[in-house]
């Protein structure tokens, strides 16, 4: 009973089982608890030394035995505000740490449907409100399922987010909402060249160029680099001069 709700808080089985049965018996010795809960005296010693650091039981001695007693359960509210509060006091520090570290780029792998959906879903977040890719409609349409499409441009365009898309020739899909028009928030360009190949497509959007795999290998790739980006945005500024 329970222990699910503990296992969020952090408390396993057992650290569960010694702060349960304290509550119920209300104070005992190590030996007592251990006798009621089945575990080694040494396992229980350990989880009420721990227990007490968070100041959910307390101690009395009797003689020379140690004596534990429960806390009110709301000391447990308690000894997570506090943890709160320690957090958000890191928080500025840590960030300065995450700052430090920006220069390095950051890479993320994703497999499944899901996975590929979830970079795609990224893009709805575009602080800049317009991103740029290579690719061909029908295969994104293939990859992520005709009706998430459907809803992913709707949300695109409630959001007013421009796509700006190069695409491939021969891969076109003939619907309204995919060509290029202010109310579709969309432009588009059509590339002078034409393949056979599995190519995926690319989109670069805040600084951030991801990769989204045909069917066929079903994986994608998101990488933070500024300086890759940029690269990469400099080539699609050609690529888009020379598009028709």
């Amino acid at each position: 009973m329970l222990q699910k709700e503990f296992n969020a808080l952090g408390f396993n089985e057992k650290t569960t089982k010694v702060y349960t049965t304290l509550l119920q018996i209300n104070s005992g010795s190590a030996s007592e608890i251990a006798k009621l809960t089945g575990l080694q005296r040494t396992t229980v010693y350990n989880i009420l030394d721990s227990l007490c650091a968070k100041q959910l039981i307390g101690i009395t001695f009797k003689e020379k035995s140690r004596i534990y007693h429960a806390e009110p359960p709301e000391q447990l509210i308690q000894y997570f505000q506090n943890l709160s509060t320690s957090a958000a006091a890191m928080l500025p520090i840590l960030q300065v740490m995450t700052q430090q570290q920006s220069s390095h780029p950051k890479i993320r792998y994703y497999t499944g449907v899901e996975g590929l959906r979830n970079v795609n879903d990224d893009y709805l977040k575009v602080k800049s409100k317009e991103y740029f890719y290579i690719g061909s409609m029908a295969d994104i349409e293939a990859r992520l399922g005709k009706d998430y499409l459907k809803n992913y441009v709707n949300t695109r365009i409630r959001r007013k987010i421009w796509s700006n898309a190069l695409r491939i020739s021969g891969g076109e899909i003939d619907e309204e909402s995919y060509t290029s028009s202010v109310e579709n928030f969309r432009r588009v360009k059509i590339l002078p060249i034409s393949t056979k190949s599995n190519v995926g497509s690319i989109t670069l959007y805040d600084g951030k160029i991801s990769y989204i795999s045909t069917a066929g290998e079903n994986f994608a790739l998101t990488i933070e680099s500024r300086e890759l980006y940029n690269l990469l945005k400099l080539v699609w500024d050609c690529l888009w001069q020379a598009a028709k």
